[in-house]
Formats: C-alpha cells, structure tokens, sequence
C-alpha cells in the first residue's frame, strides 16, 4: 500500500470564513457558491469557475463529481485531491480552492409571528432563535410561544426537528438566546390552544386560553370561560347554546350542554371548540323585564330569575332556585357582571345563617355560579 502526501491549500476565502476554520463556526457549503479549483502540479488540470449546485456536486478536470455539501472548505479541498489522485497517476496533488461568491443564506419564520419571512445571514456570523423571532416582530397575540418549533434539514436530506419554550430565554441573570440556527432552518410558531366564541357573549372571536387567566391545574370548564369572558349578554338564549367540536374525520359533533336546563351539565371545552349562543325571541315582556341567572352543580334550580320592581337579592335568588344542594360549595358562591368578569366571591352559606351585611344586590344581567364541593 503506498503512502501519499495530500497538500493541501485554501487562498481567497473570507477572512470570517478562514477565522472560523478552527472551530465550529466554520463555513460549510450548502450549494449555489461560486468557486475557482487550482491544481499543483498544473497537469492535474484547472477549471476556471463553477457553482456549486444544488445537491452540492462539484466537477472535476478529470470527469468526476464530488459532494461537498455541508463541508468546510478544508475537508472539501482534501475530498477533491483523493479524487484526483484515484483519477490519475498523480502522487501529489495540492488544491486551492477559492470561493469567489456565496449565496444567500436565510432562515426561515411562519406560523403565529407577526411578520413571518425569512432572514438573510451573514457568514461567520451566529444568529439564534431569539433574534430571529424578534426580526419577524415576536410571536402573535394566538400564537404559543412554549412550543417552538426549529426544523433543520442536513446535507442528506435528512430533517430534524427540536421544541424550544422561548419563554425560557433570556431571563435575569441569563445570557441563553435558545440554538444558533444554521441555513435553510425554518422556524415554526404553532398557534396557541383557543376557542371560538360568537352570538350573545360579551367578548366573541377567537379566544386564546393564555386570555383566561387559569390557574395551574384548574379545568377548563364551560362555565369558568363564560365568566371569563365577561358572560353572557341578557339577550342570550343559554338553553340554545352549542358546543361544536372537530372529530378526526373532519366533521364535527355538535353539543348542547343546556338544553334540559341551565347549568345542569358543565363540560369541560377542548382546544378548537367554537361555542355560539344565539339571542332569545324578543317580546314585549323581554325588553322590559331584568334578569339574572344561577348556574352550577350545586343550585338545585338552575335557570333565569327576575329581578322584580323591589330588587333582588342573591340571598332570596338562592331561595327562588330551590336552595342549595347537598354538595354545594356554599362558601365560595361567584357573582359575575357582563364587561368585568368575576366580580365577587361570595360566602352565601355565612349569609343564609344570617350574616345579611354580606348579601348582594344583584343586577340586570349577573351570572352566579354555584358550584360544588371537591372531594
């Protein structure tokens, strides 16, 4: 087996380029480069320029192609000499290989940003992921940015991806800016878990679970979203509110929770739900009369209530609905006000034992919520 010496030289690179050879920032082709190859001895041959194409072929003075895709500009020169030398009879061959132009070099942003594209990179210059969420002006109101998407496709066509909470990033005292991203990464936010809300609720659209202000570990029941949302609007027909919820076929199931009696069912609501209430028929008596409702597992009685020429008060609306049931959590009673969601937690069971001081006087419109104890 004989032995051979490859020299091997690099001229005309950028200077950030030949800086970076040393360690792992170091440029390595992604296809479109405008180079020059040199031979020594000369009788191995020349060729002027070429590009690299896509696929990250070179050719050769010999009549062969390499790859060099995802290579450093060294351990691309040293390819081309074995090859060359497997060619030809020549023991000795010394490259030089000049990059004479690089292509653009882009990262990706789509999905839930606020201006989704792409952004140019600069060789030898790092760029990380929180930088390049700031250039596509951050993540959007609906988008979920603790799941951050970053897809990366090596020089095989191979694809990887990593999930990154962004949130995470650049806290006090850190200086963690989340992955360097390398050419051709995509970058995708994906939309925050939501519902849709539309008809007689008191904030519609489309309703990010982040808007809600759940607690930790709380459900997301339909009657804590309502309230969330500021309630329902006194002209709303709850008995004709529907739940439709997507199904793996496409299609979607319809739901409707209230339809033997307000606040008889709770259902916890899944992300996608679209949640529409439309408003009751209007007669005389309806534009004329108040109204509020008790809801909740823990009301005998659930419905809609008067409010009556003298007033009404939770204590006697309490009364009116039948009282409380068995289980109810009549310590923590919640009063909520269309446009300013929960507005009160109320201790009805220290009322009905008489401290009357407590008792509420309800208006047009208020939702209360009973719900029951948690065993």
């Amino acid at each position: 087996m004989r032995s051979i010496t490859v020299g091997v030289i690099l001229v005309a690179l950028t200077a950030c380029a030949a800086r970076a050879e040393s360690d792992s920032d170091a440029y390595r082709f992604i296809g479109g480069e405008k180079i020059q190859l040199k031979f020594n001895p000369a009788n191995a041959g020349e060729i002027a320029e070429q590009v690299v194409n896509d696929n990250g072929n070179i050719s050769l003075p010999t009549g062969s192609t390499v790859n060099i895709k995802g290579k450093t500009a060294a351990e691309a020169q040293k390819i081309i000499a074995d090859q060359v030398m497997k060619d030809t009879t020549i023991l000795n061959v010394k490259v030089t290989l000049s990059v004479l132009d690089y292509p653009p070099r882009k990262v990706y942003v789509a999905g839930d940003v606020r201006k989704p594209g792409s952004t140019t990179l600069t060789p030898g210059v790092p760029v990380y992921l929180l930088s390049v969420l700031q250039d596509a002006g951050g993540v959007s109101e609906s988008g979920d940015p603790t799941r951050v998407n970053i897809v990366h496709t090596d020089s095989d066509g191979k694809r990887s991806s990593v999930v990154i909470d962004t949130t995470k990033l650049a806290q006090p005292g850190s200086a963690d800016l989340g992955p360097k991203l390398l050419p051709g990464d995509t970058v995708l936010v994906p939309r925050g878990d939501h519902f849709v809300f539309s008809g007689e609720f008191n904030r519609v659209g489309m309703i990010p679970v982040g808007d809600l202000h759940m607690e930790p570990g709380e459900k997301m029941l339909l009657s804590r979203v309502i309230a969330g949302l500021g309630g329902l609007k006194k002209e709303a027909d709850a008995k004709k509110l529907k739940i439709f919820r997507l199904k793996p076929d496409g299609t979607r199931d319809v739901i409707t929770p209230f339809e033997n009696g307000v606040g008889k069912e709770d259902p916890l609501l899944k992300n996608g739900d679209i949640v529409e209430v439309t408003a009751k028929p209007q007669t005389k008596e309806s534009t004329l009369a108040s109204s509020v409702s008790i809801i909740g597992k823990g009301i005998k009685t659930p419905g809609t209530y008067p409010i009556g020429e003298n007033g009404l008060k939770l204590s006697k609306l309490v009364m009116l609905a039948g009282g409380l049931s068995e289980f109810a959590n009549g310590k923590k009673v919640t009063i909520n006000r269309p446009g300013s969601g929960i507005i009160k937690i109320v201790d009805v069971d220290a009322i009905l034992k008489g401290n009357w001081d407590e008792d509420i006087e309800l208006k047009d419109g208020d939702i209360v919520n009973v719900k029951e104890r948690a065993f």
